[in-house]
């Protein structure tokens, strides 16, 4: 009997460390073996595996627009706090309409005078006083923009981290080069607008540095500046048809949804370079802290850290297999070729979905659960950018051909070759975007929204706080003439 109860005894001590060794093995050789088969696949499609393959050439500072000293200046953090640039906090965006175009120099005017009540020629004044400090910091970044390339100063920390310290020099640089240029398009000066415009361009050309996601939004925020300059001046009519044709040129090499998809890839290869301490970084989103007392918060927070110090080695190669697969989804399905497809989300959306319903998937594959929800986001805005650069661009061709023959075109293909190369497809789901003329110079120009339908051309329904890339349609905005503000 004593031995029957022995027995027993080493059994029950036995075969739950014989389950837990097995639960361990078998989790962390599946994980492993996905992971090979995910890695097998990316080196299969050429898909970089490593940070080096991202990483900008070193090139000789004499070519190197970032080693200029205004640049080194505005990349020192206490200089920030003290240069002019970072002085002046301009308002956002006014509504497109007649009052709201005028209240942009006004709003303007007010960051500088606060209590300003003039019209559009004084608040212009006040505007180029208040930048005037501002005015040697631009001039030196006019002269470094000569420089033909830009190899910002990276430094790559371990793992998913990147310190970028130059995307909001950058973007502050722009806001105040629009502003700029917003007081030259209602001076009727386009030469000052479209060197702004061009300098800006430049600027944003090599700012996705490496290309990530944080770096493609900035990238877009700085087209957005530019765009808005083209918009103003073909509402002004100051662009002569050499600087349409300039600005045509400018906007035909920039590429903000190729911008996302090198983005997605850098956002991979970042997190496959050091999944530990992502991995590590996550632990905080899984801590359930009971405040009733300090022993339950003690005790909450233990068992929180104790749960994921003892989750198996293989999930975290699992992680990084469902992260390539779920990223590589997004270069293969939803953006195909030059094109998105909003409709491919949908089966994505439902795995997702799945995978965060399921407390175990998601303990078992964090960062793939919460990190590439912020792709959606980023994508909407990056269509968004791509299309009004398209837009733009027909603008443009529009314009120059009511010049040439006193109407404007009564088909978009009307266009090609003779005011642009090739007529741009709509970026959602690649067709044709919508024209309609209205009358001998007025037209209603706009590519299809996120939903991928045909809304009429009707912008209505974006939410305040995402943006304009949330709503209908994605419309060129033909803004109204302001009042001509009196030329320096």
């Amino acid at each position: 009997m004593k031995r029957v109860l022995l027995l027993l005894l080493a059994a029950a001590f036995i075969f739950p460390l014989f389950g837990i060794a097995a639960f361990y093995g078998y989790e962390n050789w599946a994980g492993g073996m996905a992971w090979k088969k995910a890695e097998a696949s990316l080196a299969a499609a050429g898909e970089p595996l490593s940070i080096d393959v991202l990483r900008p050439k070193p090139i000789p500072d004499a070519e190197n627009m970032a080693a200029a000293p205004v640049f080194r200046e505005l990349f020192t953090f206490y200089n920030q706090r003290r240069t002019e640039l970072y002085g002046l906090r301009l308002p956002p965006p006014a509504p497109i309409s007649a009052a709201g175009q005028t209240s942009v120099l006004v709003a303007l005017a007010r960051r500088f005078q606060a209590d300003f009540s003039g019209d559009s020629a004084a608040a212009a004044r006040v505007i180029l006083a208040g930048l005037e400090p501002m005015r040697p910091m631009l001039d030196a970044i006019q002269l470094a923009a000569e420089r033909p390339d830009a190899v910002w100063p990276i430094k790559y920390e371990r793992g998913f981290a990147a310190r970028i310290p130059f995307l909001a020099p950058l973007k502050r640089t722009a806001e105040v080069l629009a502003a700029r240029a917003a007081v030259a398009v209602a001076e009727q000066q386009p030469a000052r607008a479209l060197s702004d415009f061009e300098l800006i361009m430049r600027l944003s050309r090599d700012t996705n540095q490496p290309p990530i996601l944080v770096g493609c939004l900035a990238q877009q925020t700085m087209l957005g500046y530019a765009l808005d300059i083209v918009r103003d001046g073909l509402a002004q009519g100051v662009w002569s048809e050499d600087d349409l044709a300039r600005i045509e040129i400018e906007l035909s090499d920039f590429h903000p949804l190729n911008s996302f998809r090198e983005s997605v890839r850098g956002e991979r290869v970042l997190f496959l370079a050091n999944p530990a301490l992502v991995n590590a970084r996550a632990e905080s989103l899984f801590t359930f802290i009971d405040f009733r007392s300090e022993t339950s918060e003690w005790i909450t927070s233990t068992l929180c850290r104790v749960a994921w110090m003892l989750r198996p080695s293989g999930w975290m190669d699992r992680d990084r297999a469902s992260y390539s697969t779920f990223a590589q989804d997004w270069l293969s399905l939803v953006i195909h070729k030059d094109f998105v497809r909003p409709w491919a989300l949908a089966e994505w959306n439902t795995r997702m979905s799945a995978m965060r319903r399921s407390p175990v998937e998601f303990f078992r594959t964090p960062v793939t659960a919460i990190a590439l929800a912020t792709f959606m986001p980023v994508a909407r805005s990056s269509s968004y950018t791509q299309t009004r650069v398209d837009l733009a661009r027909l603008a443009c061709a529009i314009e120059r051909c009511k010049r040439a023959l006193g109407h404007i075109p009564a088909d978009l293909e009307d266009l090609a070759p003779r005011w642009i190369d090739c007529i741009p497809r709509d970026v959602v789901a690649g067709g044709r975007y919508y024209y309609r003329p209205k009358d001998p110079s007025a037209y209603l120009l706009y590519g299809k929204g996120w939903n991928a339908r045909d809304d009429g051309g009707s912008s209505a329904n974006a939410n305040v706080l995402l943006g304009p890339s949330t709503a209908d349609d994605w419309v060129w905005e033909a803004a109204p003439r302001w009042p001509r503000a009196a030329a320096r």
